[in-house]
């Protein structure tokens, strides 16, 4: 059979292992003694020991092994858990990884993981170690009741996988393919065929399934065989009694594994199928454009309903839109994904940034399991791994400077993501140096990015804004500013891409935070239609703090600045129009219509000529040379077929 079509499912899971490995190793740096940690990292060598064993990636499940050994060490109190052992885990973890990407890659495994394995072992104080090859490939169908060798030990085993197993069928096949390897499969219950197809045998634990083998293998052998499979959660181990004696389960020997043991039932009754299923991604963009068109039909079912009465219409179209909200609302949950997603590897890339500085600093994360679409989360690991690469280079200070100035030699960052109303905010916050608003401002004039009149007028909160401009960088700046300016205008490019803004704030001496507010999803929102002069536009309702009808005695002037006054707070009233180069309306009449947004902490006040209602939009990206204007978020159509373009207040003004 080809394996070529597992080999997906074996990189995916592979690497969620990897990934749950690296995330309690970096546990046991902070608490050595942590135990659930400790068995945790156990499990999951384990788990991918078996897997690789399963695929025949013998070097992969030989480093995989070493790693597991030295684990059960640590877990049986043989061993103490110190810097030393977690270091050449980590380093088996990095070349676990790499052997990962290449079979993802289809590449022919070129990693040697002997050196590794030697240091675990040496470390372990053995000298010998399993350097087994590939078992050659054997037919894995066996023909129907085969008979024992001779010479040979034969045996019935009975395995039974979890009831909740994804892929079942893909399982099965791997268990059956490592159990040819021990020897000659005379039968199996199921057939192979059965079992591609995720046919069990019931069991009151889960889905089970025999083999009878003739080997010549010890019964120990059999054991750690099986112990090795991570799919097997209990197995028995009894003398083959040929074909006549199968039903009879009659007192079998019955072998500990990683779980309990488990037996006796219907060979032949129906099992129960899993719960859960793994879907490509592609059936998840495949939703979302249904669902976009889904809502244009919709919408232009209701322009079709507003110039004409037919009976049983407007009811229909109520229905309708139930179900598409509920649609809506279940595609939006499956495309939902934890930021654990992609926060898992940076603890060790903090780990590397901080043993490449030389510095001292320990890294949290907390709210991993908030959910964003998964575009979203696509386009986060650049940004984050950009901003935590200026914390520990240019923001958390060597030891010794830290000491000098009262603080604890090791510095804090932390990651932290909440939900606030409909948007996800996502803070980096470290107790480093901080950044000085003068000497920012002091660089900028030295490079020509703004002129001394401006810097007068700046406050500190705008000259930390000074930081995202293209090109605000130099050798010098690293060394007077932490240098927190290198690309941070990719990263403000990258979240107002997908509909959200950055915020920095940062104390001199006493660190630096910054913020990305992060709507969930991007593809479908309701949005704010608007009239300006002929044209329509919409804007994301997220982005509307709130509409506000304007009369004059909420008008201050002051500096040829119009101000709305709304509970003594002046805010600056700015005509939208003027963003967009399009001609104001001759004869102004109040009450005039405004939104209320917020850029940096500052409230604004736009100026529209018509409010003409909220819609859920599915809005589409723009195609070059569209995407490169500033202000445009994307487009849309309406019910009555208008082409509008989606508006990003933040990017206009």
């Amino acid at each position: 059979m080809d394996m070529a079509k597992y080999k997906e499912l074996f990189v995916s899971e592979t690497r969620e292992h990897l990934q749950s490995l690296d995330e309690n190793l970096s546990l046991l740096q902070k608490d050595s003694s942590h135990a659930e940690a400790i068995a945790a990292c156990f499990r999951n060598a384990h788990s991918i020991k078996g897997m690789a064993a399963s695929m025949g990636y013998e070097a992969i499940r030989n480093l995989a092994h070493s790693m597991e050994d030295l684990l059960d060490d640590f877990r049986q109190g043989q061993r103490e858990v110190i810097p030393e052992a977690l270091d050449i885990l980590f380093e088996g973890l990095d070349l676990l990884e790499k052997m990962v990407q290449e079979v993802a890659l289809d590449k022919t495994l070129s990693i040697d993981p002997q050196p590794i394995r030697q240091r675990i072992e040496s470390f372990r104080g053995q000298s010998t170690m399993d350097t087994a090859g590939t078992t050659p490939a054997k037919p894995l169908t066996p023909s129907q009741n085969e008979k024992p060798e001779p010479g040979h030990a034969n045996f019935t085993l009975r395995m039974v996988l979890a009831p909740e197993t994804p892929a079942p069928g893909v399982r099965g096949f791997l268990i059956f393919k490592r159990i040819r390897e021990m020897g000659k499969i005379m039968s199996s219950r199921p057939g192979l065929e059965e079992i591609k197809t995720g046919k069990f045998l019931d069991d009151k634990n889960g889905l089970a399934m025999e083999i009878d083998l003739s080997t010549d293998a010890a019964q120990t052998e059999i054991v750690n065989a099986i112990n090795s499979l991570a799919e097997v959660q209990g197995f028995e181990i009894r003398e083959y009694r040929g074909a006549q004696s199968r039903p009879g389960p009659a007192e079998p020997e019955i072998m500990e594994g990683p779980a309990a043991s488990v037996m006796a039932s219907d060979p032949f009754a129906a099992s129960p199928l899993p719960q859960t299923v793994r879907v490509k991604t592609r059936a998840l963009d495949s939703f979302i454009n249904t669902l976009g068109e889904m809502i244009l039909i919709k919408s232009e079912l209701k322009e079709t309903a507003k110039r004409q009465t037919t009976p049983g219409l407007s009811q229909g179209l109520d229905k309708l839109d139930r179900i598409v909200k509920d649609f809506h609302d279940q595609v939006m949950e499956i495309r939902l994904m934890p930021l654990e997603a992609v926060t898992g590897r940076l603890p060790k890339a903090v780990r590397e940034l901080i043993r490449d500085e030389g510095k001292k600093a320990q890294f949290e994360i907390i709210g991993k399991d908030i959910e964003l679409d998964r575009a979203i989360l696509e386009q986060l690991t650049d940004p984050l791994l950009h901003l935590l690469r200026n914390s520990v280079n240019h923001g958390i200070e060597p030891p010794g400077e830290r000491e000098r100035a009262g603080k604890n030699p090791v510095g804090a960052i932390l990651l932290e993501a909440y939900r606030q109303r409909d948007m996800v905010l996502i803070e980096l916050r470290d107790d480093g140096r901080g950044m000085d608003p003068f000497q920012l401002k002091e660089i900028a004039l030295a490079r020509g990015f703004i002129q001394p009149e401006d810097a007068e007028r700046m406050t500190d909160e705008d000259a930390l804004q000074l930081v995202f401009l293209p090109g605000f960088t130099s050798a010098q700046q690293v060394d007077m500013v932490s240098g927190r300016g290198v690309g941070m205008d990719a990263v403000r490019s990258t979240v107002e891409g997908l509909g959200g803004f950055v915020t920095l704030a940062s104390e001199l001496s006493r660190g630096t935070t910054v913020t990305l507010h992060l709507p969930r999803t991007i593809a479908i929102v309701n949005v704010l239609l608007i009239r300006l002069a002929k044209e329509i536009f919409a804007i994301p309702i997220n982005k509307v703090q709130k509409t506000v009808e304007v009369l004059p005695q909420h008008l201050r002037q002051s500096q040829k600045q119009k101000y709305y006054i709304e509970r003594q707070e002046l805010i600056p009233l700015l005509e939208l129009h003027r963003f967009l180069d399009m001609p104001l309306p001759e004869n102004k009449q109040f009450p005039l219509s405004a939104l209320l947004i917020e850029v940096q902490k500052r409230k604004l006040a736009l100026v529209v000529d018509e409010f003409i209602g909220q819609e859920e939009a599915f809005i589409r990206p723009l195609g070059k040379p569209l995407e490169r204007i500033s202000g445009l978020a994307g487009v849309t159509m309406l019910g009555d077929g208008r082409i509008v373009f989606v508006l990003d207040t933040l990017g206009l003004v």
